[in-house]
């Protein structure tokens, strides 16, 4: 027999996710991951606007084909439902009188509209927690301000630091993160602080409005960058440039026959432990390294480093292209300095690592078959999280959740289907 799965650490929480896109899925996914039963609802015939977005297997698009879609929605339960409608809006209201958790990412204006005022539910519905994911947060003069993942990046003020080897910020544009870090930042936090709702409601009886800004919630993790604003506004954006020597050091990327490796050079007895590495115990008669460092490498104080990093940085360059990451990554872990390995995609699925925490788990889809996604990036050895589900076709479980939960006869969900309301 197979061995039983133990039940997640949010066993018995039931939420109803009504989202679109990134965020609202991926909160609804995380809770999901920690054994809650999440009702995905979607509206008829479209569903989820993730369903269209890339990447596709084959190149091919389709409802069940996009596997942003696919990851956000493991072990979820997917219905179909119309909320602009007044009978959809009645069956919505089914669904959460037994929901814990209600998660959605719709402006406030437009939310409203549909019956997902907080207002209106905390009356209707005391114990329910609500999840909003917005753009900007549910007050303030851009609360009802629609923003893309690139926008958000960019009021969050985060993309400033994200603009790589510039010498002067004020003349080069910002880079957004990569990977739509702002809609999953957001789901995150979501997913976090509706915890801590639950963990609240279960003291108190009483749920609360989780408010969410996709803006503050990236902007939290600018908060190094942010207080080295609020001690000095003018000398910040003058220590950014190119390699980070306004930390205190000599960060930078150093090309190599494979990729990439990162300095993370710090203190005097790293450069030494890195040049003996490098040059042999007689390091400081190297021509080259003299020259780098002014006509005296024995000054390996860390503000002579970075005096010479302009010219230091081309010689260690220089010293990386000869080699792969992985026999750098082997020279600095024998002699103990921090220069490490830039890892692609490629890098992490071959990780042995990766591998030994069996992090990418594998999940069946009957549209894709087996595919290898991104597991839980934690370990909870008494409730443990997993993806139990591949992500529901376009309204499979309606027979399941309107018939066997909410009683809805046979006849009465055809003429509802046929109505185009689920």
């Amino acid at each position: 027999m197979p061995e039983a799965r133990a039940p997640g650490a949010l066993a018995g929480v039931q939420v109803v996710e009504y989202g679109q896109g990134v965020s609202g899925p991926y909160c609804g996914k995380l809770l999901a991951d920690l054994g809650a039963e999440v009702i995905k609802v979607e509206p008829p015939a479209l569903g989820d606007q993730a369903r269209r977005w890339a990447p596709f297997g084959d190149d091919t698009p389709g409802p069940a084909a996009s596997g942003l879609f696919l990851y956000l929605n493991t072990s979820k339960l997917g219905v179909t439902l119309d909320l602009a409608a007044p009978s959809g809006r009645q069956l919505f209201q089914r669904l959460l009188a037994d929901a814990d958790v209600l998660v959605e990412n719709h402006p406030p204006r437009l939310a409203r509209r549909l019956g997902l005022g907080y207002r209106g539910l905390a009356h209707q519905f005391p114990r329910l927690v609500v999840a909003s994911i917005t753009s900007f947060g549910q007050t303030g003069p851009h609360r009802d301000y629609q923003a893309t993942d690139l926008v958000a990046a960019h009021v969050s003020g985060i993309a400033r630091g994200t603009q790589g080897k510039v010498r002067d910020p004020e003349l080069y544009p910002p880079v957004r993160p990569g990977g739509r870090q702002a809609d999953f930042v957001a789901g995150l936090t979501a997913a976090m602080a509706t915890m801590f709702a639950l963990f609240h409601r279960d003291w108190t009886g009483r749920g609360q409005h989780v408010d969410i800004s996709a803006q503050e919630a990236l902007a939290s993790f600018f908060r190094m960058e942010i207080a080295y604003y609020t001690h000095d506004p003018k000398g910040m954006y003058q220590q950014l440039f190119g390699s980070r020597t306004g930390t205190g050091f000599a960060v930078d990327f150093l090309p190599c026959q494979d990729g990439y490796v990162v300095n993370g050079n710090r203190e005097e007895y790293q450069w030494l432990a890195f040049f003996r590495a490098v040059l042999g115990p007689d390091f400081a008669s190297d021509p080259g390294l003299r020259a780098a460092m002014g006509g005296d490498p024995a000054r390996l104080e860390t503000v002579a480093i970075r005096e010479h990093w302009p010219t230091l940085k081309p010689w260690m360059t220089s010293w990386a292209r000869g080699l792969t990451k992985a026999e750098v990554y082997r020279l600095a872990f024998d002699h103990r300095f921090p220069i490490g390995p830039v890892n692609t995609t490629a890098d992490l699925f071959r990780s042995e690592q990766i591998a030994a925490r069996e992090y990418f788990v594998e999940v069946a889809h009957p549209a894709t078959g087996p595919v290898k996604y991104p597991g839980p990036p934690y370990k909870l050895n008494g409730t443990p999280a997993s993806l139990r589900s591949p992500a529901p076709a376009l309204g499979q479980h309606n027979d399941d959740v309107y018939c066997g939960r909410l009683g809805l006869g046979r006849e009465e969900l055809v003429q509802l289907r046929r109505a185009g309301i689920v």
